[in-house]
């Protein structure tokens, strides 16, 4: 589905969020990782899951396909999207 491009990346988004098994939702959030560093805010919604699985493939998505660096060249020029995302990760490390 990676190689569908915008139109793959909205599918795994929608599985990773709407689908009903979670076993879905984990192997979306995997492909949504091969994907690359735009899809890291999805990511970080992937880790609000109410299932284990879903956390821990997003987790792994998000260390296994993508660097800091590149994370923060992504948002470097939204300001917007870069508060919205440290204050995701803020509520992350506070829920934990």
């Amino acid at each position: 589905m990676k190689n569908f491009g915008a139109h793959g990346e909205l599918m795994f988004i929608e599985g990773a969020s709407k689908e009903k098994n979670n076993q879905i939702r984990a192997e979306c959030a995997m492909g949504l990782g091969t994907i690359g560093p735009q899809t890291f805010r999805s990511l970080l919604l992937a880790l609000r899951d109410d299932t284990q699985l879903v956390k821990d493939a997003a987790s792994k998505a998000i260390l296994k396909n993508m660097a800091l660096s590149d994370i923060r060249d992504q948002f470097e020029e939204n300001s917007h999207q870069k508060q919205t995302i440290c204050c995701t990760i803020k509520e992350l490390l506070q829920s934990n």
